[in-house]
């Protein structure tokens, strides 16, 4: 059985491109056995649509949020995983864009499953066309910041250079101890894949609960400090709060999901005019189009900016529509009706 797997986990923003970027390792390092932990949207695979990898390279976790689920079910996760494929490589972890990552990170240090597998580093991924308007409206933002190994900034090439500037002058103090590249770099994954030489020490402020199938909650021990340590967390920044203790943003999640076949024309109009406080959306269609019986469309968007690819239905998979929204102060009834208005019913 192979030993020290490499954990790499990627976090980021909602809309960073924490997928895409998955899809261009895969694509650029063939020669590399990944295996792949995503988190997923109720019973539909939302994520694992977009993952262009297959199904026995894919583990999803489905009870929650990644950094609230059970410790041990987050590990058994990766056992599940390591099971399925022993020749593995490497394993991409993939938070969702409102995770906080420091719970996560800190259990893959603290539990390497017998040996199997070792944490190698913490991939933040920075949208750099709404830096400012994450940071300035969600706190989970800065967060996943502040114990990143590595920094990548993504859609530099549709961000004025100047604000690119901007944004890698204020890493300097929200990620001190992090590498910035832009996620276009050439011999980027060479950098931050695989790097056994980083030092996690400062995850060590953080202390576990004496019960290990305690939800990932973390609390500052008071007795203990490191001084002079770069990124030690604020005295009493980390509070063990009930079950859980990673804070959530005030955010609404509305997630729709239809057997009928979508009016291409109605849906589209829909989709281009989602209210503003959608900040993220996205999953497939099942359209009303002469190629609908082949195809399903992949429907993305970031601060509104859609877009739209398309993959085959996978050998008996069911023909529906599933889209998740997720913003503040949703109108989710006023989201039914208007998807709803695009059902076509026979």
């Amino acid at each position: 059985m192979k030993k020290n797997i490499p954990i790499t986990l990627l976090t980021g923003f909602l809309g960073s491109g924490k997928s895409t970027l998955i899809n261009r390792i895969l694509a650029e390092l063939p020669h590399i056995r990944f295996g792949i932990l995503l988190n997923e949207f109720g019973d539909v695979k939302l994520e694992s649509q977009i993952v262009e990898a297959s199904e026995e390279d894919i583990v999803e976790l489905q009870n929650g949020c990644m950094c609230c689920v059970v410790r041990s079910d987050l590990m058994n996760t990766v056992r599940d995983l390591i099971a399925r494929k022993p020749d593995l490589d490497h394993i991409l972890v993939e938070a969702s864009g409102l995770s906080d990552p420091l719970p996560i990170a800190q259990t893959f240090t603290m539990d390497t499953v017998e040996g199997q597998v070792r944490f190698s580093s913490v991939v933040c991924l920075v949208d750099s066309l709404n830096f400012s308007t994450n940071l300035q409206n969600f706190q989970v933002a800065l967060q996943q910041l502040r114990y990143s190994d590595f920094v990548l900034l993504t859609k530099t090439d549709l961000a004025q250079a100047k604000d690119v500037t901007k944004i890698r002058e204020s890493l300097k103090s929200l990620a001190p101890k992090a590498f910035v590249y832009s996620s276009n770099e050439a011999q980027l994954f060479s950098l931050i894949l695989d790097n056994d030489t980083l030092d996690h020490s400062d995850l060590a402020l953080l202390q576990w609960g004496a019960d290990k199938d305690s939800p990932l909650g973390l609390s500052r021990d008071p007795q203990k400090s490191i001084s002079g340590t770069k990124n030690a967390a604020p005295k009493g920044k980390f509070q063990s709060k009930g079950k859980v203790s990673s804070k959530h943003e005030a955010v609404d999640t509305f997630f729709y999901k239809t057997p009928h076949p979508l009016d291409f024309s109605t849906i589209g109009k829909i989709l281009d005019n989602l209210p503003s406080n959608v900040v993220r959306s996205k999953g497939f269609l099942f359209l009303n189009t002469p190629e609908s019986e082949r195809v399903k469309v992949i429907f993305q968007s970031v601060a509104l900016r859609n877009s739209l690819d398309v993959r085959p239905w996978s050998e008996g998979e069911e023909k529906q529509s599933a889209l998740v929204f997720i913003g503040k102060g949703l109108d989710k009834p006023a989201l039914q009706r208007q998807l709803e208005s695009a059902e076509i019913r026979l």
